[in-house]
């Protein structure tokens, strides 16, 4: 760069591919990213594995610093409190996030740096290059399981375009994620060794990539009965308080979303999650008004509520509850995946961070194990919130049996972050990984259905209580990926393992 000082190249270049990843994934352009990475790379071939920890390091501030900008003020204005609480909070997340892309420059450089280790043809380097990758990913996504501010991946920029998507029906996000690499290793060999015609592969795998989806996203013919869902979205604000002053209002919302529902004659009526933000009971009063409501349409309700832990007094589940028309409940989902710091502290009780101290309860435990939901129309998955944003908790509950998943959630917290939008992205991507269709249901969040091919079909964004229908049919597709898991994982430590000593065995053989 001319109008760069030589001794600031490498700098500008690191910090101009973080900044291109974070705009990728921020506004999810799944056309950035197949470039994002071309300066990051160019500068770590000409570094020893030393100085690129530096610049994998400085990339992943420059990344994370864009992604987590919304911590402080989030963390401000839900704490209650007008001190710089978030600041800390957002340096940690930053600085864990950064250590990742610099633990993937320092093993990047040892096969392919200054002392260029590696010699194998190119298709084997790309592969080695995107198998680095995704296992730093994966580690990231994987070792601070409750924060979901953290589980972004380049496999997630293609979120947004149905075809770009379709690759993790096979191989789940990391397999999206080694192409993305692979292509911008391409790119960068061909102006390193000003080889125009890998350019060209590179462009052609790219190709390749969106000419898969375009085919595999064409939807199969499924000859189930349709179950029509009424999804009930109150859409309240974080801040809203169920008081004397307050409660005859907000119950006849509620009131009010339920009679619009059976307008609709549904099958199933599904709320957000803790959309009753009480302890559940069968003889609840608001309860028992809505259910009187919704008798004539003989519609179920899966509804999300608070339960009461036996034993542990003051201690709650974040539930799911299936209630019949008569008020029958069948069964109940307790969510297991707790997000740190906001339901559970992160490794002592002085580490939580008061985000619901403005609500009823910060005393919630940690479901026992996936329970499905039994209903007339087939068994029924529950994401609750953060639950959707790996894909562990949707591919037991396929394999357990589920016909089609719902995501509760409540969004109403990280309102006006980008966080919202990515929310239901990252149900697109699961729906494409098991092959199932999901329903979304978020308060002050984006509601509607997508199929299991990934295909939008309703997408509902609102600030007002909003009653949406919705009518999916149970799908019997199934993927590979649901089938075989993270098997693109296991592959990348097979070959990260097999490159280590191949490598070893060239250096002590010369």
């Amino acid at each position: 760069m001319p109008f760069v000082p030589q001794k600031y190249h490498n700098i500008f270049m690191v910090i101009l591919s973080g900044i291109m990843v974070s705009i990728s994934i921020y506004h999810v352009w799944f056309w950035l990213i197949w470039i994002a990475l071309v300066p990051l790379l160019s500068v770590l071939l000409s570094q020893p594995p030393k100085k690129a920890f530096f610049y994998g390091w400085l990339f992943g501030i420059t990344e994370a610093s864009v992604l987590l900008f919304w911590i402080t003020a989030s963390t401000q204005r839900y704490s209650g409190s007008q001190t710089l609480l978030g600041v800390p909070i957002w340096m940690a997340a930053v600085l864990y996030y950064a250590f990742f892309p610099a633990l993937f420059a320092v093993v990047f450089t040892w096969f392919f740096g200054k002392k260029e280790h590696i010699k194998s043809s190119l298709v084997l380097q790309i592969i080695l290059a995107g198998a680095i990758w995704i296992l730093c990913e994966w580690l990231r996504m994987n070792l601070l399981p409750g924060m979901p501010w953290l589980k972004y991946s380049l496999g997630f920029t293609q979120a947004s375009n149905l075809n770009g998507i379709q690759l993790a029906a096979v191989t789940g996000q990391w397999g999206i994620s080694a192409v993305i690499m692979a292509v911008n290793y391409l790119f960068v060999y061909a102006i390193v060794k000003k080889q125009c015609s890998v350019a060209v592969i590179g462009a052609g795998l790219v190709l390749l990539f969106y000419g898969f989806g375009f085919i595999a996203s064409n939807p199969s013919n499924e000859k189930s009965k349709p179950v029509k869902i009424a999804i009930l979205q109150e859409n309240m604000k974080a801040e809203t308080k169920w008081q004397a002053s307050t409660g005859d209002s907000l119950a006849a919302i509620y009131f009010n979303l339920n009679r619009q529902a059976v307008k609709k004659h549904p099958d199933i009526i599904l709320w957000s999650e803790t959309a009753l933000p009480w302890t559940f009971r069968t003889d609840d009063d608001l309860l028992h008004m809505i259910l009187q409501i919704t008798y004539e349409s003989k519609a179920g309700h899966i509804l999300g509520s608070l339960s009461e832990a036996e034993g542990d007094p003051g201690k709650v589940y974040n539930s799911a509850y299936y209630i019949e028309p008569d008020g029958r409940v069948t069964s109940r989902y307790d969510k297991v995946d707790l997000l740190s710091f906001i339901e559970k502290p992160l490794l002592s009780p002085s580490l939580r961070v008061p985000f619901l101290s403005q609500g009823v309860h910060n005393n919630v435990l940690a479901g026992s194990d996936i329970r499905l939901l039994n209903t007339s129309f087939g068994k029924i998955g529950v994401l609750i919130c953060n639950e959707s944003l790996l894909p562990y908790q949707s591919h037991k509950a396929v394999k357990m049996g589920a016909d089609f998943l719902v995501n509760m959630s409540n969004d109403a917290w990280f309102e006006g972050t980008h966080l919202v939008k990515h929310h239901f992205y990252y149900a697109r991507m699961r729906a494409v990984e098991t092959g199932k269709n999901v329903v979304v249901n978020s308060n002050r969040g984006i509601a509607g259905l997508i199929e299991g091919n990934g295909k939008i079909i309703k997408r509902h964004v609102s600030t007002l209580p909003s009653c949406i229908d919705v009518e999916l049919t149970p799908g019997t597709r199934t993927t590979l990926y649901q089938t075989l898991g993270d098997w693109m994982i296991w592959a990348g430590i097979f070959i990260l393992i097999s490159a280590f000593l191949f490598n070893r065995k060239m250096k002590h053989g010369n």
